[in-house]
């Protein structure tokens, strides 16, 4: 009644479970085998990238400890991610309709541009072994921006006031530019002139980045805010770095 059980079939049947067992393990050493070299790859990629923003906020820290030494508080607002120069004193800001610079101003720029061109051309972190590696390299872009409150003339639309303070803030900032490249105006700068060409670009922003009377953005959404136009009326110095470009290579690194 009883079937005899061949013992070659009984060979075979556990020759193919230990089979089965040992694929099992040795996918399981595989899949942990990927999930180490997986997390060995991501700490690298944050290890870099949380290097790259350490050494941006230090950078910052570089510019506010220089900067306000030779400037008040009352002259310049310093910002960090991103790194942006705000000159707030009323003294520098732009009469109504108005682009060019007041000697107030001018004078605040011959002394700010070689300080600050200075420390970001330095711009560099020192390793575990002490070594000194430069980051200048990483600066993509020292964008002048010129900015305009929201007034325009009378019976034109908020679309026609844009475009025309489009071009009022792009004229403001290109002063700056022609400023800083001027050879009377600026001697110091002449050996950085390459490096300028390469970098530094003026950029109006109409009124889209216009402050309010607590110095803040202004929320046109917010119906108890209320613009303050001669604060909007004025220039900031953003630097931007390459950090995008980091990222990319990483990915394609790793």
């Amino acid at each position: 009644m009883f079937k005899k059980i061949d013992k070659s079939e009984e060979t075979t049947w556990l020759s193919l479970s230990d089979m089965m067992t040992v694929l099992m393990v040795l996918f399981m050493i595989l899949a942990i085998f990927i999930a180490l070299n997986a997390t060995r790859t991501l700490s690298k990629v944050i290890g870099v990238v949380d290097l790259f923003i350490e050494s941006e906020n230090q950078l910052c820290d570089d510019l506010k400890d220089k900067l306000y030494k030779n400037f008040n508080k009352s002259d310049l607002k310093i910002s960090c991610e991103p790194i942006r120069i705000t000159f707030i004193n009323e003294k520098y800001k732009f009469e109504h309709n108005e682009h060019k610079l007041n000697n107030e101003f001018k004078t605040t720029l011959r002394k700010f541009f070689p300080i600050y061109l200075d420390i970001i051309n330095d711009w560099h972190y020192v390793n575990t072994k002490g070594e000194k590696i430069d980051l200048s390299s990483m600066i993509d872009e020292v964008r002048i921006e010129g900015h305009t409150d929201s007034a325009g003339k009378p019976g034109t639309s908020t679309n026609d006031k844009y475009m025309y303070n489009m071009g009022l803030s792009q004229r403001r900032s290109k002063a700056v530019l022609n400023f800083v490249f001027n050879k009377k105006e600026l001697p110091s700068l002449r050996p950085k002139y390459q490096w300028m060409r390469d970098t530094l670009t003026a950029n109006g922003l109409s009124f889209s980045r216009r402050l309010n009377t607590n110095a803040q953005p202004y929320d046109y959404n917010d119906k108890n805010q209320f613009e303050d136009k001669k604060a909007s009326r004025r220039i900031e110095i953003k630097l931007r770095t390459k950090a995008r470009e980091l990222i990319k290579e990483l990915r394609e690194a790793y």
